[in-house]
């Protein structure tokens, strides 16, 4: 192994970092040699991954972790448009928007992440170790799986309350894509896609059943879908005010057979009940609606913070 070494000492830390990733998954996937069988070459990596700024990357039994800076440690799957993924490929994911929701949650709070694909949000709320009530959302089996890998990998399986359920408009069941990890989205029967049919809710059926007395925050992040989410939730928002994170799609999806929902609907739907708001422009700066001008905007989807009264920006 040392002459694999020498060639990757050779390279820009970047392609060193990503080839000698590629490696790994290459051995691993070919069943050719447990690399992590071998303490020096486990603890080559670790190094080797842990001067990264935002994150550092943990091989250890057959398995890749990668470890963010707050400690908290998800499972890596190399699949299309996972959240783990994106960290490597990128160094983050969504971080003023975690800082938006871990500083509008105080104590003896309740969130609902809707869309909480492999739990980065209520893993990451749950982490910091405050008594917040957590309620997370997400109906494809396989991230539901990856979902309890996470918790348990995190020692957090009694901090959050996870439902295999999609959340939408209406009781019931519906299609689901399965192939596209963060990016799976709400299809109709007749979809050619790879589906799911699953179990779906409304908020307001889901509050009433589990007897729900607050919630103080609501992420929704459901491919196009939000508005659905919303209205499925309007008694919930009138009677709680909750502040809303919701992504929003601008422009129609060009996402295989995606449909999305009209965001100036979302935008009115939310107005109509009193609630002002900010965007994350393509600058990742929270911009109020009253100088939207200012916004810079070429992306199809933003992030939309919804508040009644006040929220808390300063992160």
């Amino acid at each position: 192994m040392e002459w694999v070494k020498n060639v990757l000492r050779r390279m820009p830390f970047a392609v060193t970092l990503w080839t000698a990733y590629q490696a790994v998954n290459r051995v691993r996937r070919g069943n050719l040699l447990r690399l992590y069988d071998f303490p020096s070459i486990s603890t080559w990596l670790n190094e080797l991954t842990g001067s990264q700024k935002n994150f550092s990357l943990l091989f250890e039994r057959g398995e890749t972790w990668v470890v963010l800076e707050n400690g908290l440690q998800l499972k890596y799957t190399n699949k299309f448009n996972s959240v783990s993924a994106v960290i490597v490929s990128h160094g983050s994911f969504e971080e003023l928007e975690l800082n938006l929701v871990s500083a509008n949650l105080p104590d003896s709070s309740v969130f609902f992440d809707i869309g909480a694909n492999v739990g980065l949000y209520s893993l990451s709320i749950a982490h910091q170790g405050r008594g917040v009530e957590i309620h997370a959302f997400e109906p494809v089996p396989d991230t539901v799986l990856d979902f309890k890998d996470n918790l348990s990998r995190n020692g957090l399986d009694d901090r959050i309350i996870l439902n295999q359920l999609a959340v939408a408009d209406a009781d019931g069941l519906v299609y689901i894509t399965s192939d596209y990890h963060s990016s799976n989205y709400l299809t109709d029967p007749e979809s050619t896609q790879n589906k799911l049919e699953v179990r779906c809710t409304k908020v307001d059926t889901y509050v009433r059943d589990k007897c729900i007395q607050r919630i103080d925050f609501l992420k929704v992040d459901v491919e196009g879908k939000e508005l659905s989410v919303l209205k499925g939730a309007e008694e919930s928002l009138k009677r709680f005010r909750p502040i809303v994170l919701a992504e929003i799609f601008e422009s129609p999806s060009d996402f295989f057979d995606r449909k999305t929902e009209d965001f100036r609907e979302i935008i009115n739907f939310m107005l109509n009940l009193g609630y002002k708001y900010y965007v994350i422009d393509d600058k990742n700066i929270l911009v109020h609606l009253d100088r939207i001008e200012e916004a810079v905007f070429s992306r199809s989807y933003h992030n939309y913070l919804f508040y009644y009264n006040k929220v808390n920006v300063n992160v």
